[in-house]
């Protein structure tokens, strides 16, 4: 964790022979007595887990007789209370994360990047410290995102995905342009984000970062999907797809859950034909196509991308 294996809370810049601290020591030591109150506090976060499990086990038990609704309602309000405790920790997290970067933390630990170290030393993935990095070293055009965020306005997924709108090859002229532009954009792409979940509005931020783009979107693997249906000579029908990562990635992941189950389902209650399953699967790709090119195909400007 934040501070592993560094002697903050430790006495090394204590003079045992001079009773008297200087104003330096003062101020440090204040920042370790800070750090163990911090500490302290995160260690009652076990108390805090203990007490949702047993809030969870009091729901969970017919003996209560909570009515059904009552219980709803209360699962509803520990959702809530626990969301709210996990922005409170992310705007802690990065702003902890700030400081070690700033500081060049790694440089004294002998790593290669901030990033390795924040992956190496909070337990998160590689890709979730690239993440966190980017959201503590924003440029300075998005501050008022910060700021939004550090208010908990806004999710670290919605500061994230608004760090991404500037694109890194624009230099000079262009860049200041884009800087200015965005600036301006400012308060209505937080409205956006406070309105949005976090993959719309990272979806949002794609394509404002397309626009800026001087030579396109350079990543066309975000472009939107599109899907059309074809007539063939042996008067069948084929549906076609281009698909987007994210929605292929979505359709891969529906039908493989959707296929095991259908074998399952199968394999439980019916005699596991050949025609049976291939009828079944053959449905649920279908299905699968149908859904994905309705909810993923559809442009904010009210026209479809499915042609015929």
């Amino acid at each position: 964790m934040f501070g592993e294996g560094t002697d903050a809370q430790g006495g090394n810049d204590r003079d045992p022979n001079n009773p008297g601290l200087s104003g330096r020591g003062s101020v440090v030591d204040a920042l370790r007595d800070e750090i163990r109150l911090i500490d302290t506090l995160g260690a009652q976060v076990v108390e805090l887990s203990a007490r949702v499990d047993n809030l969870t086990t009091n729901l969970a038990d017919p003996n209560t007789a909570i009515p059904l609704t009552l219980a709803t309602t209360l699962a509803a309000d520990l959702s809530a209370a626990t969301t709210r405790l996990r922005r409170a920790v992310d705007v802690i997290t990065v702003t902890a994360a700030t400081a070690t970067i700033n500081h060049a933390v790694h440089h004294r630990d002998g790593m290669r990047s901030e990033r390795a170290w924040l992956a190496t030393h909070t337990g998160i993935s590689r890709n979730e410290a690239n993440r966190l990095a980017r959201a503590a070293t924003i440029d300075p055009v998005f501050e008022p995102f910060r700021q939004a965020f550090t208010d908990r306005h806004i999710e670290l997924g919605h500061l994230n995905a608004a760090t991404t709108i500037l694109p890194t090859e624009l230099t000079g002229t262009e860049r200041d342009l884009a800087i200015e532009l965005i600036a301006s954009w400012q308060q209505r792409l937080i409205d956006v984000a406070t309105d949005t979940t976090i993959d719309q509005f990272t979806r949002f931020c794609r394509e404002l970062r397309a626009k800026l783009t001087l030579n396109g979107n350079s990543d066309p693997s975000t472009d939107t999907s599109t899907a059309w249906t074809a007539r063939t000579f042996q008067n069948r029908w084929v549906l076609n797809a281009d698909l987007s990562a994210d929605d292929g990635a979505q359709l891969e992941t529906l039908l493989t859950e959707r296929m095991q189950l259908i074998r399952t389902r199968l394999t439980n209650n019916t005699p596991n034909t050949p025609t049976t399953l291939t009828m079944l699967i053959a449905l649920t790709v279908l299905i699968a196509l149908m859904v994905l090119t309705v909810r993923s195909c559809y442009r904010p400007n009210g026209n479809s991308a499915l042609w015929r």
